[in-house]
């Protein structure tokens, strides 16, 4: 059970951390359609920085979303399936 219950505390975790870090993206996805207007032709290098960031934060939020879904499903596993009865040998 202490197996199960890590699992699911830790893949918590990562996936608020996926998912903050996504929120994270769509802010500096709203700071690049601010400051480059409509189409795009107007980006100053805070755009700039916003969208590399953008993308780096992307990339977190995709791999904590997964690995914490993982992560919590495993712990899941191990909490909700039986553990293996142990059976005493005859004398």
């Amino acid at each position: 059970a202490m197996l199960g219950w890590l699992g699911v505390g830790v893949g918590g975790v990562v996936l608020a951390g996926g998912l903050v870090a996504g929120v994270l993206a769509l802010d500096r996805a709203s700071t690049v359609k601010d400051k480059c207007g409509p189409d795009y032709a107007t980006c100053d290098s805070s755009a700039v920085d916003a969208a590399q960031s953008g993308k780096t934060l992307t990339l977190v939020s995709t791999v904590g979303i997964v690995a914490g879904a993982a992560l919590t499903g495993a712990g899941l596993y191990f909490l909700l399936t039986p553990a293996p009865s142990k059976s005493v040998a005859d004398p």
